[in-house]
């Protein structure tokens, strides 16, 4: 089992939520203008959701592969290696121009994205308690919040030069996070031992995470293809476009630390849940109203809701099944999550081409579905730790 000795704890932490802040800064830059590229280059609505939805295709690859292996090997060489091959996809992108191409180029991103995610996850759990989990889970969650935040905001400028030059900058940007991995998780920091194999099997936690996330990843998906085309159609200019996911990102970031503190002090399947129940909620909202400034507000909320569900039902999934299986559940829980996302991202397409609100509506109902599982899935499990020491 991976261990980190108490006094490197915070150093091993400090330099991977770095380079989750680095790498998810390059990766969100490029996520609200491609299914406009795309389309601008004779793609259907269609065929843009299909090469949105491959990035989560291959997050399935990548997080059941690097989840297993998480639970085996060192995670520096592991999260390297995401890293690289998420810089070399996104040089795919500068080296063709047609729009079938994008669906393999978009396809290895997701792996590479879907691995980085799920051992930088499995690394926090391996070296902190329970009942600092949730805390720690905030910590990474916040720096995937403030990497989303400025991430489409710096893409936005960068797109005054042209699309293929931000494809570059992403590219530099994963190299830098490698950089930051290999120097921050070198073995005299975080040392790997030799693990008991231990059958992940079901239980009943990782059902319901998997449910969990498959709510999340619906929603997630829809939005991916088509916010910024849905923003849009709302009168939204460019620099508003931007300013959307900077301000779903801005509560993000606020609620993190406030909501891993809440996970590490209240039960944990509860905040899981209601966190979920308003994402839904807020994607109905926005398929109800039209105001541009209305819509940037409440995504401020939006991004609270967001933040309250992730540091909750990691904290509680990991805190839950054997140590030596933490790679196997989060994998298991995040692919699902991705595929999840996948369908979402493929049926946001299609129906944006029957009206621009009808894929957040369909999100707010998809979203729900699988949450009203959890109650049956997660009943009479301890959804609290006790207090260490």
């Amino acid at each position: 089992m991976m261990a980190a000795r108490p006094k490197k704890q915070q150093v091993v932490i400090l330099f991977l939520v770095g380079a989750v802040f680095v790498q998810w800064l390059g990766s969100t830059a490029i996520v609200p203008w491609l299914p406009v590229y795309v389309h601008s280059l004779g793609a259907s609505y269609g065929l843009a959701g299909i090469i949105m939805a491959s990035f989560f295709i291959g997050s399935i690859a990548g997080q059941f592969a690097l989840g297993r292996l998480a639970d085996r090997l060192h995670p520096r060489p592991l999260l390297v290696g995401a890293c690289i091959t998420y810089a070399v996809a996104s040089i795919l992108f500068v080296l063709v121009r047609t729009p079938m191409l994008f669906v393999l180029a978009r396809g290895l991103q997701g792996v590479a994205a879907g691995g980085f995610d799920v051992v930088s996850a499995a690394t926090i759990a391996r070296i902190t308690s329970g009942a600092m989990r949730g805390r720690a889970f905030a910590l990474l969650m916040g720096a995937q919040g403030a990497g989303m935040a400025a991430g489409p905001m710096a893409g936005s400028l960068v797109i005054g030069v042209g699309l293929r030059a931000l494809f570059v900058v992403v590219a530099a940007l994963s190299v830098t996070a490698a950089g930051v991995v290999a120097f921050g998780l070198r073995p005299a920091a975080l040392s790997a031992s030799a693990v008991e194999k231990v059958r992940l099997g079901m239980p009943r936690v990782v059902l319901g995470a998997v449910a969990a996330s498959i709510g999340t990843g619906l929603i997630v998906g829809v939005y991916e293809t088509v916010w910024t085309l849905y923003f849009h159609s709302r009168g939204a200019v460019v620099w508003q476009i931007g300013l959307s996911w900077t301000s779903f990102s801005l509560g993000f970031i606020l609620m993190s630390w406030p909501a891993g503190r809440m996970a590490d002090r209240y039960d944990r399947r509860w905040l899981a849940f209601m966190g979920i129940l308003g994402e839904a909620l807020f994607a109905f909202v926005y398929a109800s109203i039209s105001g541009v400034w209305l819509i940037l507000a409440l995504s401020i909320f939006e991004g609270m809701a967001a933040a309250l569900t992730e540091p909750a039902l990691h904290s509680f999934l990991t805190t839950s099944v054997a140590g030596e299986a933490v790679g196997r559940a989060e994998g298991v829980t995040l692919a699902a999550g991705a595929a999840a996302a996948g369908v979402g991202a493929i049926l946001g397409g299609y129906l944006f081409g029957i009206g621009p609100n009808v894929p957040l509506y369909a999100a707010a109902l998809l979203g729900v579905l699988p949450c009203l599982l959890l109650p049956v899935f997660w009943r009479g499990l301890p959804g609290r730790t006790a207090p260490s020491g």
